[in-house]
């Protein structure tokens, strides 16, 4: 008898202390489900971005390890499950945000990709013949270090992802339809920010490595002779 009302205390104690967190939680979810069934659904540009780092914690992670190798592999493992599918859920500027970093990502491969055929071949791969060995060159580094940099792309992106919305924040109220029309002027403003950051951004970030890798290797990045085919064209425009 004595037994059972100590355990009587126990799970009234347990619930006295549990019932808060639990009834809240509870709402919370109800809340969420309604909020999900009502929500008229929006075009996939004017979705506000939500909280990145939402989706990165997980309940199933273990104790952090001690040492710096297991910490980092535990790091390494958590941003190698985030794939494209998943940064949509967090909004359209963490979608746009990867677009640039993965844009970047390339330019930096071509540069290193460039430096390496450069080193190796003596040539430029803007010489007559190097271009098929380029591409080779090219494809073995994207498929090697980028594929093993990709939880790293992703780390960054997220992590950028409030500058991202402070960038489009800055240009939407530079466009003339902030007050009219807000859905097309933040449109807008991610076309505006995507043509600076993946097109212009890519291309000078290229164009510098290239240069830089003709400098580090000896090898001219444009070789004698060498001619752009539409700077050639606008020149003789």
């Amino acid at each position: 008898m004595a037994t059972k009302i100590y355990q009587s205390i126990a799970l009234l104690s347990f619930l006295a202390t549990g019932t808060t967190a639990y009834s809240a939680g509870l709402a919370s979810v109800s809340r969420n489900r309604v909020h999900a069934a009502i929500a008229p659904s929006r075009p996939a540009l004017v979705v506000p971005a939500r909280a990145p780092l939402c989706i990165i914690t997980s309940a199933a992670d273990d104790e952090t390890p001690s040492s710096p190798l297991g910490r980092f592999r535990a790091w390494f493992k958590k941003w190698a499950k985030i794939d494209k599918a998943t940064l949509q859920t967090l909004g359209v500027d963490a979608f746009f945000t990867y677009g640039v970093v993965s844009n970047l990502n390339a330019a930096f491969t071509v540069a290193l990709a460039w430096g390496t055929f450069s080193k190796a071949s003596g040539f430029s791969p803007l010489a007559p013949g190097q271009w098929k060995g380029f591409l080779g060159t090219y494809t073995a580094i994207y498929l090697s270090l980028g594929t093993l940099l990709r939880p790293v792309r992703m780390a960054i992106a997220v992590g950028a992802t409030p500058l991202y919305t402070k960038a489009i924040t800055k240009v939407r109220s530079k466009l003339p339809f902030q007050a009219t029309r807000p859905k097309l002027n933040r449109t807008l403003a991610l076309i505006l920010l995507s043509l600076l950051t993946n097109v212009i951004g890519t291309t000078l970030v290229i164009g510098f490595g290239a240069w830089l890798s003709g400098v580090i290797t000896g090898v001219p990045a444009f070789p004698p002779g060498c001619k752009i085919p539409f700077i050639r064209a606008a020149a003789e425009a």
